[in-house]
């Protein structure tokens, strides 16, 4: 039975309507140029930058695998000691949302709990999304970026540290869109080779996997949703922005596709997987 908790989160899901943005491809087109939502915590709040060790790295120019050089990326450890597991994280948010506070209060879980090194990229958002504040802020957004190199780069920035830390020290997670991304990442790794190893595990969190959202039971499951709807409307107006319409190009679909595709079979070399539900929404 669903506890009071649940039912109560449900119940302010339904209140506040948080999935009216995908109501219509109208509503979901303004969301995606228009600034930063309510809510958003795309860098560390102040709470977790007091409590842990949290350094940014400094961003240089790179491309390629060395992309994520130039992506704003924190490393959060307990103040007293270094964890010798390092968790990867890839926040959700359709490819479109930047981080919101639920991801802060998982990686919060995971420093004191586990206890591990948290790594937390903003990795770019896909084109035709909001692109934050134009700024030298170490922490600014960066740039709205191709499938292709979004993926390589979170690629790059699962090797570098499990070069640095030993492969078998390394889990990579990831929640919904982000889940879809960290395991893109690991099978471009896997694909390439290059001799680090693969990460040791994937948990993924309500992964995002079947993008094209053309599953029979889609309908069925969209009514109980509380968080998403109307799948469509997603699709009306990604599909066309990603495929070459001359009124706009957006990199939505086009990297959904290129995840979907990579996520097509697991990786092998011992790396293990967890899938799991949305833990901080059920917690059950």
């Amino acid at each position: 039975m669903p506890s009071i908790q649940h039912r109560g989160v449900g119940w302010a899901l339904r209140t506040l309507r948080v999935n009216s943005v995908f109501a219509s491809p109208e509503s979901l087109q303004r969301s995606l140029g228009s600034p930063p939502r309510l809510g958003a915590a795309p860098t560390p709040p102040s709470k977790l930058r007091r409590d842990f060790r949290c350094q940014p790295q400094a961003r240089q120019p790179g491309g390629g695998a060395e992309s994520w050089r130039n992506w704003p990326v924190w490393e959060l450890t307990p103040r007293t000691f270094l964890p010798a597991t390092t968790v990867i994280y890839f926040h959700g948010g359709a490819y479109v949302r930047e981080a919101i506070s639920q991801h802060w209060g998982l990686v919060e879980q995971l420093l004191r709990e586990v206890p591990a090194r948290v790594v937390f990229p903003r990795y770019p958002l896909a084109p035709g999304t909001h692109p934050g504040p134009s700024s030298s802020d170490p922490e600014a957004a960066p740039t709205p970026s191709s499938a292709e190199a979004t993926v390589t780069g979170a690629a790059g920035l699962i090797a570098h540290w499990a070069a640095m830390v030993g492969a078998g020290e390394v889990v990579v997670m990831g929640d919904s869109a982000g889940a879809g991304l960290a395991l893109a990442a690991v099978q471009h790794l896997r694909d390439i080779g290059g001799g680090v190893g693969l990460p040791r595990r994937l948990v993924l969190i309500s992964p995002w996997l079947d993008v094209t959202m053309s599953d029979p039971e889609q309908a069925a499951l969209e009514r109980g949703d509380k968080v998403i709807a109307k799948a469509k409307a997603f699709l009306d107006v990604a599909v066309p922005l990603a495929t070459g319409s001359p009124s706009a190009q957006s990199g939505a679909v086009l990297m959904i596709r290129l995840i979907s595709t990579a996520c097509s079979s697991a990786p092998s070399s011992g790396t293990s997987f967890t899938v799991s539900s949305w833990m901080w929404v059920t917690n059950e």
